[in-house]
């Protein structure tokens, strides 16, 4: 009750100069010696006896309300810094003090939403120290671009990014990717900082992993990669993920010049999948211990599930397999194959219909049904022609095949 004396006190002061000076003094002993608790309750008491009277929220005395919403939070971020005063303390700064706070400053949201900027950044910062991803990409996003663009020291672009980098840190990639629409409209206008196109990049890339979309997010690590923006290290680290996230792309035309650009990097010979990206860039089945190595860096990668009840990383081998062996031969029974694409047989004759459908295949593959073959192209691009799943010749050819993948 005694501040309440004091601050009504305050606000009958007709100088707006004055007043000012009279909230300051008080605050700061107001800010001083007290725990937490006691501290946010008596801060509230501030707010809505001096920020929010009302002759700090109309007419000339709206300057003065303006000025004490932000000198308060200048107050609270340098009592942060301070190691022996008790808002030091982030999870109670962010669990007691601000939600007092925040919410009866936005009742007067109108008056100055442009300060409330600063509020819910540094808020979302705090919460960001503490892993609280979500919380704090919730806050970012309760400003608005024009609040923004009033504010000091705020830029909408930087802020939109800053929302997408929250949410993917949260895990929460449907989230991710609406706030990236709303980056990517916002970020036009500043074309001119590298640093932050290359923030939006990233998120990029990641979203595109995220969907499958791993041709697409490959060319945007391996623009990445030439980044002056980044280190030689960090340059490293995005052409080895591009290489990453090619070999998991559905065979396709661009997989494969993706693949061989990859391969005559010359950083790549330091990757731990460098033969296996050799391999699939010539396009060659990938041996046992390449896969292996393939799905550790891969999970490193946290790909998302996939078709046939396969891993991305799996799906990728199992298509990579069956297109180089549709390069070496015309028929090929469907349970061999199968078992050389580790996949049932339903699943094999899916995956097949899939690449027959995309192109993936040689001009004129199809499955029978009923001989339960596969047929890779018209034999024109073989040169034997069409063979019979019962010759000789490609029984032993791929009974040798089989003895070959095990051994290695």
């Amino acid at each position: 009750m005694a501040d309440d004396a004091r601050l009504a006190a305050v606000a009958a002061v007709p100088s707006s100069a004055e007043r000012l000076a009279a909230y300051a003094a008080h605050l700061d002993t107001l800010i001083k010696g007290q725990d937490v608790s006691c501290l946010a309750a008596t801060l509230e008491v501030y707010v809505r006896a001096a920020i929010l009277h009302r002759v700090n929220t109309a007419g000339a005395g709206l300057l003065v309300g303006r000025r004490l919403v932000s000198e308060l939070l200048a107050r609270l971020m340098h009592a942060h810094e301070e190691h022996h005063h008790p808002l030091h303390d982030t999870r109670a700064l962010c669990d007691e003090v601000l939600p007092r706070l925040v919410p009866l400053l936005e009742t007067y949201t109108s008056l100055w939403d442009d300060e409330l900027v600063a509020w819910r950044q540094w808020h979302a910062h705090l919460l960001e120290q503490l892993q609280r991803f979500r919380e704090a990409a919730r806050i970012l996003q309760a400003c608005t671009p024009e609040a923004v663009r009033a504010a000091r020291d705020a830029r909408w672009p930087a802020l939109s990014v800053k929302i997408v980098q929250l949410w993917i840190a949260a895990g929460d990639d449907d989230a991710a990717e609406q706030a990236l629409k709303s980056a990517k409209a916002a970020i036009h206008v500043a074309r001119d900082d590298t640093a932050l196109l290359r923030d939006f990049n990233m998120c990029q890339a990641h979203l595109l992993a995220t969907q499958q979309r791993f041709c697409d997010a490959a060319q945007r690590c391996m623009e990445l990669s030439a980044s002056a923006q980044l280190s030689a290290d960090e340059q490293g680290a995005m052409a080895k993920l591009a290489a990453l996230h090619a070999l998991a792309a559905s065979p396709s035309p661009t997989r494969t010049q993706l693949l061989c650009r990859l391969a005559e990097d010359s950083r790549a010979t330091t990757w731990p999948f460098a033969i296996a990206l050799q391999r699939a860039a010539r396009g060659q089945t990938l041996r046992p211990t390449d896969t292996q190595v393939l799905a550790s860096a891969w999970h490193a990668c946290h790909l998302a599930p996939a078709r046939y009840g396969l891993s991305a990383a799996a799906l990728a081998v199992s298509e990579h397999t069956l297109c180089a062996l549709a390069r070496s031969f015309s028929t090929v029974p469907l349970a061999r194959l199968a078992a050389h694409v580790q996949l049932d047989g339903l699943a094999c004759e899916q995956m097949v219909a899939c690449l027959i459908a995309q192109a993936q295949l040689p001009p004129g593959s199809f499955l029978d049904q009923v001989a339960e073959v596969v047929i890779f192209g018209d034999g024109s691009s073989h040169g034997t022609g069409e063979v019979d799943a019962s010759d000789p010749r490609i029984q032993a050819a791929l009974s040798s095949l089989d003895e070959a993948y095990v051994r290695i």
